[in-house]
């Protein structure tokens, strides 16, 4: 008998899943919006594979894995799909909970740098600076009772303690909360997220300089103070533009040295509010 399952995901070729923001944003869509249906937990990104919990049965988690690797392929437009991922129950309580820590720590386990502000791991929907609908914070209360919020910030590795206001990032802010890869196009999404975002700067800058940091119209700001935001979207926009302003340089993917050419000429290249 087991309480949930463990998925890993690689790609038949084993090349890196997501190399760009707006590809691991397209990801997490995929994750949260099948895994709603079948009691995901947690979900983390690392490389070249991926990692997902989920509180189901066996059948429902097969399915869950079929579905994921479908949806992730078509996003992306990948030349090839997933191998058969590995599905590995999840035996009792302790389990569970370390399975939840292991899967969202994912990137210190294997020294990854590309995704500070975890666009591709769960931790934004459990943090709520990321809005997609989904259940799963109330999954995890249910299923995880001693997952607290600090745990949380453990593995995002920064704990800000105030709200600011960070204009340099505030768009892409805005942008993540929807895991868009921009706030530049037509959805109602991009919509909402470009009046969050104005709403916001309107308060501290003044409109031409609005205008200038968000692109647009003038009249498209002005236009943002008549638009209805949710206040949880305004927070949620929030607490990203502080975690992004929190993360200072580590937000700069550093890379080693590059070694020296070698003989034949060549170069080897190496590879928010009170609470966040």
């Amino acid at each position: 008998m087991s309480v949930g399952f463990h998925l890993t995901f690689r790609l038949r070729d084993s090349r890196v899943i997501a190399s760009s923001v707006a590809s691991r944003r397209r990801i997490a869509r995929s994750f949260i919006e099948i895994g709603d249906r079948y009691g995901l937990l947690a979900f983390r990104l690392a490389g070249d594979h991926g990692h997902a919990e989920l509180a189901c049965d066996r059948a429902a988690a097969g399915r869950a894995a079929q579905a994921i690797g479908s949806s992730i392929t078509q996003a992306l437009g990948l030349p090839d799909g997933f191998n058969i991922t590995h599905v590995k129950p999840i035996v009792d309580q302790a389990h569970l909970e370390r399975t939840f820590h292991y899967v969202l720590g994912q990137h210190l386990r294997h020294g990854l740098t590309d995704d500070p502000v975890h666009d591709g791991s769960a931790l934004p929907d459990l943090l709520q600076y990321r809005i997609l609908g989904s259940g799963i914070q109330e999954r995890v209360c249910a299923h995880l009772p001693r997952v607290s919020r600090d745990d949380l910030l453990r593995h995002l590795g920064v704990a800000p303690t105030g709200l600011v206001f960070a204009p340099t990032h505030l768009a892409d802010a805005a942008a993540a909360v929807f895991a868009l890869p921009s706030l530049h196009g037509r959805s109602d999404a991009q919509a909402l997220a470009r009046a969050a975002a104005a709403r916001i700067a309107l308060a501290h800058m003044k409109a031409d300089a609005v205008t200038a940091l968000l692109g647009g119209s003038r009249a498209r700001v002005y236009g943002a103070r008549d638009v209805e935001v949710p206040e949880n979207v305004i927070l949620a926009v929030s607490k990203g533009m502080t975690l992004r302003a929190s993360l200072g340089d580590r937000l700069l993917v550093k890379l080693p040295a590059a070694p020296p050419p070698s003989r034949a000429g060549r170069v080897s290249v190496a590879g928010v509010g009170s609470e966040v």
